[in-house]
């Protein structure tokens, strides 16, 4: 059975990874991490900040990075798909697999991308995750003292 997230207020962030299998060689097998935006548009909108990855994000060890280049937005759909669910995308793109699903517990991307802080607790484990993306890097950080729990708009901080 997929993990599953904790039971979540409507207005909670969520993050999903992708595992991305192209069809040739015209890029290589990647990860993409999608965070929802603070302010998401309308439905249907290619408006979910995606970075590609070289490794997979929620496996990262404290101290370790993967390479990142921020892509074209995702669609909102995919943050609806569950665990393990394959989509055949259009040539050349190949497939990509719904590998992980979270909850982003404090502000980060939506608005900007540079030097993002971003707290997420995956599905599959009980602890959180703390990363900051900047330029081309995201680095797995030490967990930082802020509380746990979905993230609350407009408060600037945990719930």
């Amino acid at each position: 059975m997929p993990p599953t997230l904790p039971s979540l207020p409507p207005h909670a962030r969520r993050a999903v990874i992708l595992r991305h299998l192209p069809e040739d060689s015209a890029f290589a097998a990647h990860f993409d991490l999608l965070v929802e935006p603070a302010h998401p548009a309308v439905d249907g909108a290619r408006d979910i900040p995606t970075w590609r990855c070289d490794r997979r994000p929620d496996r990262l060890e404290i101290g370790q990075d993967a390479v990142v280049e921020d892509i074209a937005p995702h669609r909102r759909w995919w943050l609806e798909q569950a665990v393990g669910e394959v989509v055949t995308l259009r040539p050349p793109l190949g497939t990509a697999r719904v590998i992980a699903r979270g909850v982003l517990m404090i502000d980060g991307p939506g608005d900007s991308s540079a030097g993002s802080a971003l707290r997420i607790q995956w599905a599959d484990d009980s602890g959180v995750a703390e990363y900051r993306i900047e330029g081309s890097r995201l680095d797995r950080r030490a967990p930082s003292p802020h509380g746990e729990g979905p993230c609350c708009p407009g408060a600037g901080s945990c719930c």
